[in-house]
């Protein structure tokens, strides 16, 4: 199997090219990443190639140090915090709608109870029409307020999922090292090109 791990992954920090694999053909085996732009050029002084056994090594120890340190409670805090803050403020908004929908319709109960009473006092019309109008008012403000509960509700409901999403992507990046772990060389490519 060719040593492949790392290839077209790696970056020359002199002059930022990517380095290439070239093979040693007098030992078996024996690989180099080496700088095709710099190769050439003698006023570089920085290495121009380096020992794919010993770059490779370091590299992998590098990656599990940084899968080791994998937490939880900090990915959560990287990828979740904003949905939480928004998600809070979407409940606020909705526990406000519900509570003016509530506010109208007890004004609609108390204004039905007075209309009541003053139709059975035979009271003035325009007394009458004015409750009559205030009735209608809040029936107008309830459904406004149930269209825009109807939108705040839908925008929660997509944050759940997205925040649902994100707590699952937080599980598969914990699962990371025991995947990689196992992983073929070509695998490991793969989960390094994801990550």
């Amino acid at each position: 199997i060719l040593p492949t791990l790392f290839e077209g992954m790696l970056y020359h920090a002199c002059c930022g090219s990517k380095l290439y694999i070239s093979y040693d053909n007098r030992t078996k085996g024996r690989y180099y990443y080496r700088c095709v732009p710099c190769r050439g050029d003698e006023t570089i002084t920085d290495k121009k190639s380096f020992s794919g056994t010993a770059l490779d090594a370091h590299i992998e120890s590098e990656i599990l140090k940084v899968l080791d340190e994998l937490n939880h409670d900090k990915l959560q805090e990287k990828y979740l915090t904003r949905c939480t803050k928004h998600r809070l403020v979407l409940e606020l908004e909705l526990k406000t709608i519900e509570n003016e929908i509530n506010d109208c319709k007890t004004a609609i109960t108390k204004a039905n109870t007075r209309l009541s009473q003053y139709i059975l006092d035979d009271a003035n019309d325009n007394l009458i029409t004015v409750i009559s109008n205030l009735i209608a008012t809040k029936k107008n403000d309830i459904a406004e307020l149930e269209l825009k509960k109807e939108d705040v509700q839908g925008r929660l409901d997509n944050l759940l999922d997205q925040e649902q999403h994100q707590e699952h992507m937080i599980d598969n990046i914990l699962e990371a090292k025991k995947i990689y772990a196992k992983a073929s060389p070509v695998q490991k490519k793969a989960i390094l090109h994801l990550l």
